[in-house]
């Protein structure tokens, strides 16, 4: 009978227990999805006597990004984020595979969204300052035809 505590095989590699840690995406990494935040290689670090970790879902494009907080791994910053978070597991002896991630089309929503929601935020204030002058025009037009009276 197998026990989980036993090392097990994975393809080539040889994990140090049959244990795996599923992806839970810890939303740490904003506002520049770098995951090499001390608190990012720490969280990981912690996890390494896993047989395996498999890490939170990484955006793989700035455009397939929608996920506040989750980390990216498509720019040179980002992929030094994780050498440092990969460096230190195997420091503890463990393993990580990264867990690609594209949001789809949902992705294209998010973006457009935040960017609709932004300009309508915009507009909005906009609206608000036009109406604030206008009323404080008023006051005045009526505090100087009373006094003109």
């Amino acid at each position: 009978m197998m026990n989980m505590f036993e090392p097990g095989t994975i393809g080539n590699l040889t994990t140090s227990n049959r244990i795996v840690l599923a992806p839970l995406t810890r939303s740490r990494c904003a506002p520049d999805l770098n995951p090499g935040k001390p608190w990012v290689v720490d969280y990981y670090t912690q996890r390494a006597g896993c047989g395996l970790i498999v890490s939170e879902a990484c955006a793989i494009s700035e455009g397939g990004y929608g996920f506040g907080g989750a980390p990216g791994i498509f720019n040179d910053d980002q992929v030094k984020g994780w050498q440092e978070v990969t460096k230190a597991v195997h420091e503890k002896n463990g393993l990580i595979f990264c867990q690609l991630w594209h949001m789809g089309r949902v992705s294209e929503f998010f973006v457009r969204f935040c960017l609709l929601y932004i300009v309508i935020v915009i507009v909005v204030i906009i609206i608000v300052i036009i109406i604030i002058v206008i009323v404080i025009v008023i006051i005045v037009i009526i505090l100087i035809m009373m006094f003109d009276a």
